[in-house]
């Protein structure tokens, strides 16, 4: 007997035929989650069931560029699997078209190839997006959304949260943050369709373009995000006008095509230096060169392949 496969399937579904949709019963709760009911009352205690990882300072060896510090709040082994099983139950459903992040055959490619026939962009960021999603907006979702009853949401929103929001290194947090956020992209999404644009989501990116984004959009969509109780990274903000090249989710888009940026190349021209004069052994940024000179130089080539499509189909 073959064992049964935990990843999603292929087909997505309707929200309301998800197995986590009107569940009346922790029972049942159990079931669907695969978990015993006699342990669901210690996985969602905070201290035992998360570990802190610091994820310390990062200077880039090739570009110099400084990350700071941070630290994730990752589940422990039992919980992570628990996450993973929420996180395989809501990617079956059927996904909104504008959304791009931690989604099955969708990137920051197909991200930013939603906006490559525009002229003009605006490109924003909402401010510490998983930390926003609170645990009351989990519940709501859950009780309203998922028609889940009162118990269920609750346990699902302390099962799902950390000190009170969505957990940094969860596997679940970016899916469940789209759905939870759900009505405010379709509020965004509806704002843009209403000035003749597109728009998209990468996790915490949103990207507006179209053939002239109005000045007086962007203070549109924060309002929409603060009436949501998000905020939007004003120092992540930038408006290309007048066919300017746009950096949208880590590439460039400029005249119909995308390609990555310069300092990609720049990059690329660096760990081929390093790894003639060093040798295949040669590590830059803790991992080895040549793996990484490998993995920017398939990149440069996908998205190479992605304009000569591009430039047949217009032809």
């Amino acid at each position: 007997m073959k064992k049964r496969k935990s990843s999603p399937p292929d087909k997505s579904i309707p929200l309301d035929q998800c197995a986590l949709f009107k569940v009346r019963s922790k029972r049942r709760l159990c079931e669907i989650l695969r978990v015993p009911l006699s342990s669901l009352k210690g996985l969602m205690d905070d201290d035992q069931n998360y570990h802190a990882v610091e994820i310390e300072e990062f200077v880039n060896e090739l570009t110099g560029k400084r990350k700071k510090a941070r630290i994730a709040s990752v589940p422990n082994f039992w919980l992570k699997k628990l996450h993973l099983r929420v996180h395989d139950l809501l990617s079956a459903i059927t996904t909104p078209i504008y959304a791009h992040g931690s989604i099955k055959k969708r990137s920051y490619i197909t991200n930013a190839l939603v906006h490559v026939e525009a002229k003009e962009f605006l490109t924003m960021d909402l401010r510490d997006f998983f930390r926003s999603v609170k645990r009351h907006h989990v519940y709501f979702f859950f009780k309203d959304k998922m028609a889940c009853s009162s118990d269920v949401a609750g346990v699902l929103s302390y099962l799902l949260t950390y000190q009170g929001a969505l957990p940094v290194g969860s596997p679940v947090s970016a899916t469940l943050a789209m759905w939870v956020c759900h009505a405010m992209f379709e509020q965004l999404n509806k704002l843009a369709s209403s000035y003749a644009l597109k728009f998209s989501t990468f996790v915490d990116d949103l990207t507006f373009s179209g053939d002239v984004v109005p000045s007086k959009f962007q203070l549109l969509v924060e309002r929409i995000c603060q009436q949501s109780g998000l905020s939007i990274r004003e120092d992540k903000t930038f408006l290309y006008k007048n066919g300017m090249a746009a950096s949208v989710t880590g590439v460039i888009i400029h005249n119909g095509s995308i390609k990555p940026p310069h300092s990609r190349y720049q990059n690329l021209r660096k760990l081929s230096t390093v790894l003639s004069q060093q040798g295949r052994h040669a590590v830059i940024n803790g991992k080895y060169a040549r793996y990484s000179f490998q993995g920017g130089r398939n990149e440069t080539r996908l998205l190479r392949r992605i304009n000569n499509v591009q430039s047949n189909d217009s032809i």
